[in-house]
């Protein structure tokens, strides 16, 4: 479904952020499937496992399993100061009170809580389960801002910057306005580049520690199309 246009730009999908009642189901089931018997709690150590039970693309979670990692080998049990300038501790926090019952007044690795909040959850997954159920549109819409700019890249690997951007506005003849034929400026790459950096609550959406500057992977991108409608 093509985004509707609006002064300025395209509205964001309000369905994209709208947990879906099926999808819903396919986490709590999951969620309790899980836990069986004899766990009363999900634990943040044991996500990793869920979203490979639920078939999330790696591409789409690598990021959480490698921040999950340093969280238990680095933070879990230790009595730390939570330096915001200390960019790992600061994607840490952000994953942990995106899944966790960790408070936002967190300071230290001992406020840090590893139970996970099943509403979190729920959000969380929400989003990513579009992703697996888009992944082959996901991939094919990908592949061809690759093809524009850096064909003999991996696409599970490639980043787009500033730079590839312009190069695939020239290569898809998006140096002017389809509708009106007026120039397009850089404006629209920037925001493209930084749209995607936190969601409506302030929380990371990407947790890539190597992120770096402005720039856009798979999972920005596959973030992208939601914004723009392409799931609903």
């Amino acid at each position: 479904m093509p985004p509707k246009k609006k002064k300025g730009g395209f509205t964001v999908s309000e369905q994209f952020t709208t947990v879906d009642p099926e999808i819903e189901d396919e986490i709590i089931e999951a969620y309790t499937n899980y836990l069986g018997e004899d766990q009363e709690d999900l634990l943040l150590k044991d996500l990793p496992i869920l979203l490979e039970q639920l078939k999330i693309p790696l591409i789409f979670h690598q990021d959480i399993d490698e921040v999950i990692e340093y969280y238990y080998q680095f933070l879990h049990g230790k009595d730390l100061v939570l330096e915001p300038t200390n960019s790992k501790h600061y994607i840490t926090l952000n994953l942990l009170r995106s899944f966790t019952i960790t408070p936002t007044s967190a300071k230290s690795s001992n406020d840090l809580l590893d139970m996970i909040d099943l509403e979190n959850l729920i959000n969380q997954l929400n989003k990513l389960i579009k992703f697996r159920n888009n992944e082959a549109h996901i991939r094919e819409s990908w592949k061809l801002f690759i093809n524009s700019s850096s064909p003999d890249k991996n696409p599970d690997d490639f980043v787009l910057t500033l730079p590839d951007l312009k190069t695939v506005k020239t290569q898809l003849n998006l140096d002017n306005d389809p509708q009106t034929k007026a120039p397009l400026n850089d404006l629209f790459l920037i925001d493209m580049l930084g749209c995607c950096k936190e969601d409506s609550r302030g929380n990371l959406i990407n947790f890539k520690f190597n992120k770096g500057g402005a720039n856009v992977d798979i999972k920005d991108f596959a973030e992208i199309l939601g914004r723009l409608g392409e799931y609903d």
